[in-house]
């Protein structure tokens, strides 16, 4: 009856939880936290360089940090394997006290055979020194530190060799969009001489056509290479563990 009480009332407690609040909130404050991370490390105008970008990315990745936290497990694990080679030491102690002391009769007299107080002790210390599975668990404990070491500086490596990649991708992008933005005015400068030309006769409407749709084909592929350029650059915040809708140069 008691257990079924106790499970009642956790129940009860457990109901009157509003779970969806509790996403409600912490999803606002995860926004709040990104986007004021990501205030701090663009700035008031929004321009980074590739050294910047390395730095705020090894600082706030997620990959980078699940690593660290695997090394530190690993260190914690080689220190408690370490515990072992330390010595073992138990001590005993216990202490009887009777109301008199213990008395035998015998054919000469009463003999006392214990005092009144009586306290034991002892003291026992064990030194694991050749025990051969110690050593073999310290062995795999620091090779496993040794590991998640590595694992962490290769996270880190790649981790830097993607944003080095998207970096410059972004600037590819950039360079391509100027290139395109002028050979979009000047398709659209020579639509309108070919429709003033064909209003008055001088070329065919195929050729009006066939300019158009040069002109559409060089507009599409603009708002492609913007449509990049914004993947590209959120692609980059997200590795760099900020948010990737922020405006960033």
């Amino acid at each position: 009856m008691i257990l079924a009480g106790l499970v009642g009332a956790l129940a009860l407690c457990g109901c009157s939880v509003d779970f969806a609040k509790m996403r409600d909130e912490h999803a606002r404050s995860f926004g709040a936290e990104m986007d004021r991370r990501t205030a701090n490390a663009l700035g008031a105008d929004g321009t980074v360089g590739l050294g910047d970008c390395v730095t705020i990315a090894l600082a706030n990745n997620l990959d980078v940090k699940s690593a660290e936290i695997q090394q530190r497990l690993a260190t914690l694990d080689r220190q408690i394997a370490f515990a072992s080679f330390l010595p073992q030491v138990d001590v005993d102690w216990s202490y009887n006290e009777t109301h008199r002391p213990g008395i035998r009769k015998t054919a000469n007299g009463d003999v006392q055979m214990s005092d009144r107080f009586v306290t034991d002790y002892g003291v026992s210390a064990q030194l694991p020194l050749f025990m051969p599975q110690t050593w073999f668990l310290y062995a795999a404990r620091e090779k496993g530190e040794e590991i998640s070491r590595y694992v962490k500086r290769r996270t880190e490596q790649l981790i830097t060799l993607r944003v080095v990649a998207l970096y410059y991708a972004c600037l590819s992008q950039e360079e391509l969009r100027r290139h395109l933005e002028s050979s979009v005015q000047e398709s659209q400068a020579l639509l309108k001489e070919i429709t003033a030309l064909e209003r008055e006769g001088l070329v065919l409407s195929c050729d009006r056509a066939a300019v158009e749709a040069m002109a559409l084909a060089r507009q599409k592929a603009l708002d492609d290479n913007l449509r990049n350029e914004r993947d590209l650059k959120a692609q980059l915040l997200e590795t760099m563990g900020l948010s990737p809708l922020a405006e960033v140069t």
